[in-house]
């Protein structure tokens, strides 16, 4: 890997964990719908695909296998797009990570899937 994909993984690993510190602290202490339950386990889904795109663990090299964390990624963005982007990324995150740049990584890594 070159220096400019190492940046870019460090970038990646900065924004995953500002995703955690919303899930931590803004989801988890903040929001009280009557379908947490069923959007934690979603969030934490798309914390462990997002980990796992970024120290490439899989079970085989397509990004477009069903079993990739890309593919993962894009079925939780499909079902969860407005939650994830309206509700649980938003300018009012107690994260000093920006919200959009962590929306932004979601998209990306779940673009590649469809390559």
């Amino acid at each position: 890997m070159n220096g400019e994909g190492r940046g870019e993984l460090s970038t990646d690993r900065e924004l995953l964990r500002g995703l955690i510190e919303i899930y931590e602290n803004d989801f988890m202490c903040g929001y009280d719908g009557e379908d947490k339950e069923e959007l934690r386990l979603e969030v934490l889904e798309l914390i462990v695909n997002i980990t796992k795109h970024l120290n490439d663990f899989r079970y085989c090299r397509r990004k477009s296998c069903s079993c990739s964390p890309e593919s993962k990624i894009k079925r939780i963005l499909e079902r969860r797009k407005d939650f994830i982007k309206n509700e649980l990324l938003t300018m009012y995150t107690l994260s000093e990570t920006n919200p959009y740049k962590i929306y932004d990584l979601v998209e990306r890594i779940a673009g590649e899937a469809t390559e």
